[in-house]
């Protein structure tokens, strides 16, 4: 996958942010891992994205790609590079939740890049966490008016995250992408619908926001089953 060179700018960006401080905690605290083998371990965050090669040049210390292949290979390594992918995969869909209902351009950028990294797990992460949350508090009181907007914004937020790992993934992998969404979605769908009558019936949500949140979420249901229903 050959990124633009704006995405890859971006993505190198947020990934020094995210990876800075914690290369300098591992060098002030010690222990684990040799502090080259911990900043090669942080940078397998971005294998997926960027190739071995691309990787080994990126980090600027003589280690070629083959070194990076041997190290992966390497039990230890492994499990601080897992780490790595998981915990550079989080940040970034802290980025992407901070964009919320806000500058769509920017979190759909953010998305598309998220999509790609290896330790972004499309079945349980904090977009569909926060969506629960907000239908949990939406059926406690169906009369919060900016409860609606948030169940909107995420879950818009979620459905372009699977509209563009969709897009993304290589046919094989499509059907177990559907699997994991409808897995950890669809029994939160069901409550959207039925809170959107509420909300509708109480008069707290008005017709065109019910209409909005519908739509997003018959896309939703459409994508979890996109391989069933086109093939």
């Amino acid at each position: 996958m050959s990124l633009s060179l704006v995405q890859r700018e971006i993505l190198l960006k947020l990934f020094w942010d995210w990876a800075t401080p914690l290369r300098e905690a591992h060098q002030e605290g010690g222990g684990g891992l040799p502090n080259r083998r911990f900043f090669i371990a942080l940078h397998q965050a971005l294998y997926g994205p960027l190739s071995l090669p691309e990787i080994a040049d990126e980090m600027k210390i003589g280690s070629g790609a083959q070194v990076v292949r041997n190290l992966r290979t390497k039990p230890d390594f492994k499990s601080a590079a897992q780490e790595a992918a998981q915990g550079f995969a989080a940040f970034m869909v802290r980025e992407v939740l901070a964009e919320a209902g806000q500058d769509s351009l920017r979190r759909l950028v953010l998305t598309e890049l998220l999509v790609m990294l290896p330790g972004f797990d499309i079945g349980r992460n904090e977009i569909i966490e926060k969506l629960a949350e907000v239908i949990t508090r939406l059926e406690n009181d169906p009369t919060k008016r900016p409860g609606f907007k948030l169940l909107y914004d995420y879950l818009l937020c979620y459905r372009d995250v699977v509209r563009l790992a969709h897009h993304y993934a290589k046919d094989s992998m499509k059907p177990e992408i559907e699997g994991k969404v409808d897995h950890a979605v669809s029994h939160l769908q069901d409550k959207i619908t039925a809170l959107v009558k509420i909300g509708q019936e109480n008069e707290t949500l008005d017709r065109g926001m019910a209409e909005a949140i519908g739509a997003v979420n018959l896309s939703l249901t459409f994508l979890a089953a996109f391989s069933k229903v086109v093939v």
